[in-house]
């Protein structure tokens, strides 16, 4: 992915569009915009091929939101990172849909919270991929808080309605952002 960033910039410096010296910040955005639309792409296309295309857009929408203030675990390769993500997306696509076909709706409800108390709690986690300033935390912590009680919120109204087709996959989309801090949390521990 930074190869692609890369190209991209050194591209815009051969078009005369930035100059040299702007390359590596113009490189640094584009791997930015890259890591945020790679999970939404990858959600679009499992949800097309598991025919839940409007859930897996439910799904992934909190969970990119969240994922960019509350951080978590990070794996040091984004070409690894990009095969596991994958996998764990179409894990939890899957599961959307099989919780919605079984109408095992109880499960994703309740198993949301305990991940969303510890989004609550642990936000923003601080890891050696992404280090956070002081102002950072404070800010990234105030927004991830705000947004998991307002996706909860959301998620107990719409299932006190028995809306599940759109409270299940925006509960999925919480658990797999706390799920992610759960590794750093026992890291943290071993420190």
């Amino acid at each position: 992915m930074q190869r692609i960033a890369d190209a991209v910039a050194n591209w815009l410096v051969k078009k005369n569009a930035i100059n040299s010296e702007d390359s590596a910040l113009y490189s640094y955005a584009m791997f930015c915009v890259m890591i945020t639309l790679i999970p939404i792409i990858l959600s679009v296309i499992v949800g097309m091929i598991l025919n839940v295309l409007f859930e897996s857009i439910l799904f992934i929408t909190p969970f990119v939101l969240i994922r960019k203030y509350s951080g978590g675990f990070h794996l040091k390769s984004p070409n690894v990172c990009l095969f596991v993500s994958i996998g764990i997306i179409a894990v939890f696509i899957l599961g959307i849909k099989l919780v919605l076909q079984y109408e095992l709706y109880s499960v994703p409800l309740i198993g949301m919270m305990p991940f969303g108390v510890l989004l609550f709690i642990k936000s923003p986690i601080d890891t050696e991929e992404r280090k956070l300033s002081e102002r950072e935390t404070v800010v990234f912590g105030r927004i991830a808080r705000v947004m998991v009680i307002i996706f909860l919120i959301i998620v107990l109204i719409l299932a006190y309605y028995h809306i599940f087709r759109i409270a299940i996959p925006i509960s999925f989309g919480i658990i797999l952002s706390g799920a992610l801090q759960v590794p750093c949390c026992f890291i943290e521990k071993k420190q």
